[in-house]
């Protein structure tokens, strides 16, 4: 068996002299390989001393390669072991280098702190730096809150050791920390001797935290409307004005799109030109009509700037808008105070004097004409003495409102004061077409004016007549000749009209000089 093979005996057994070995006929030995005739000879031949001998020197071999082969086997578990305890000292010193953390161990009896530290060497390896602190100091203000957070852990009323407070840094500055750790040593009562933990320098973030916290402050309490959009125009975030300007919460906004408080008054080419401006741009303003919760309309001062959230390339819009309805409509009735009359809704002097100059711009570049017709209501004064001031009024309103009807809507009619009026009339062929429409007038106020239902008052017109570019070539001019003429028709007899003429000067003069 020893030689491997199939063995058959076709003798009879043999038995050595202390019966060890005994080898029947019948007895077969198998192994891997056929034992040789010769060597089978041999050992069957051999003395039984001499086999014993060989069975022993097999079995010793046998054991001294197996003690060898575990010797091997150890040799490389403690490699691998080696290997494995690198890899994961590696991985710490990666991991501690990385998130910029610190070790740190604290020995409460001997109040020494040790701190390691992973940072590259000059052959770029990270390399280990330990440090013992025995004279650790922690900002004032904070060292009390850390003394209790430390009496908690060791008194077990918190599973771990957390704070977040300043140290004197090397630099001689105070920076914010946050340190966790547990317990890794204990006396023979129990009693923690030892802490060890991580800690890390928080002052920047802390920084980004308390900026983060003034916007967050400044956003809730402008009284701006302020909205976060994304790319899509989708809403992010709104602050308390957007909800007390537009009536919407913002449960009822985030996550919808900007067009939920369109208005109608500004078709959809309108919003969608604003958005392309803003992908385009990165910034719009404007005016804008929006719609509150309640279905009322109103119109805001908008400012779009795009930002890039931090942390992210993600594109989102800052949306600043301004409730202006009261402030245009202000404006508007500002604008119209400056510009009408408030008693006949006509252009009053300022608007007129405006009017007339543009007209004598465009009369002048277009090589046309045009005309000034200056009224006055014959014996107005006394009617007003006699009736009042408030029938007066009536009076002027009916007197507007024929004057428009009778020039229509492409001719200015104003009221330039009392109760006198002008109409500018532009675009003529002639000179005569002022004094068509003077006539007009005139025998537009044959009709009786009625004043309402059951009064009815005749009053009549004196008007006189300038035009350009014969009789004047600027507004102040062209409107002094037209008044001028005015008072000639007057002075004429009343309810008809005259053209200027350059002797009327003449005429006036000589009247303010006798007066």
């Amino acid at each position: 068996h020893a030689a491997g093979g199939l063995l058959r005996a076709p003798h009879r057994a043999y038995t050595d002299r202390m019966g060890v070995l005994s080898i029947s006929p019948s007895t077969s030995v198998r192994g891997d390989h056929a034992m040789e005739p010769s060597a089978a000879a041999l050992f069957l031949g051999m003395p039984a001393s001499h086999s014993l001998a060989l069975l022993v020197a097999l079995l010793v071999l046998a054991m001294a390669g197996m003690a060898i082969a575990g010797h091997r086997r150890r040799e490389r578990e403690h490699r691998e072991h080696l290997r494995a305890m690198r890899e994961r000292e590696q991985r710490l010193r990666l991991s501690l280098w990385a998130s910029n953390e610190i070790y740190w161990q604290y020995d409460l009896e001997k109040r020494e702190l040790e701190r390691t530290r992973v940072e590259p060497d000059r052959s770029d390896d990270l390399a280990v730096q330990v440090d013992l602190d025995k004279d650790h100091q922690i900002h004032e203000e904070d060292l009390p809150l850390v003394l209790e957070r430390l009496r908690e852990y060791v008194t077990g009323a918190t599973p771990m050791f957390m704070s977040e407070h300043r140290i004197l840094g090397e630099s001689g500055q105070w920076q914010w920390m946050r340190a966790r750790g547990r317990a890794i040593a204990r006396d023979a009562a129990g009693r923690v001797t030892r802490i060890a933990g991580t800690a890390r320098n928080v002052t920047s973030i802390r920084e980004k935290e308390r900026e983060r916290r003034i916007a967050n402050e400044v956003m809730h309490n402008m009284a701006e409307s302020v909205a976060v959009v994304d790319a899509e125009f989708r809403f992010v975030a709104v602050n308390p004005a957007f909800t007390r300007m537009s009536g919407y919460e913002a449960a009822d906004v985030i996550g919808k799109d900007g067009s939920i408080i369109n208005s109608e008054q500004q078709d959809e080419a309108f919003y969608l030109k604003s958005r392309q401006a803003m992908e385009q741009q990165g910034s719009w303003s404007g005016e804008m009509w929006q719609k509150r919760k309640d279905g009322r309309d109103f119109l805001c001062a908008v400012q779009f700037n795009a930002i890039v959230e931090p942390g992210t390339r993600t594109r989102l819009y800052v949306v600043v808008a301004s409730d202006i309805t009261d402030r245009r409509r202000i404006e508007q009735e500002l604008r119209y105070l400056a510009n009408y009359d408030t008693l006949t809704n006509l252009p009053n002097r300022t608007l007129l004097a405006e009017r007339l100059s543009r007209a004598i711009v465009r009369a002048r570049r277009q090589g046309s004409r045009m005309g000034l017709l200056f009224l006055d209501l014959d014996r107005f004064k006394d009617i007003n003495d006699s009736l009042g001031h408030a029938t007066g009024d009536r009076i002027l309103r009916a007197a507007a409102q024929r004057l428009q009807e009778v020039v229509g809507d492409k001719h200015t009619v104003a009221r330039i004061g009392g109760d006198e009026f002008t109409v500018l009339l532009e675009d003529l062929a002639s000179g005569d077409d002022a004094e068509h429409y003077a006539q007009r007038i005139i025998d537009a106020f044959d009709v009786p004016l009625r004043l309402d239902d059951r009064h009815e008052i005749a009053i009549s017109p004196s008007i006189g007549i300038s035009s350009f570019p014969d009789h004047a070539q600027v507004p102040t001019d062209l409107l002094k000749h037209a008044d001028t003429a005015m008072y000639q028709a007057k002075a004429a007899g009343r309810r008809t009209f005259l053209r200027y003429v350059d002797a009327m000067d003449g005429d006036i003069r000589r009247r303010a000089s006798l007066i």
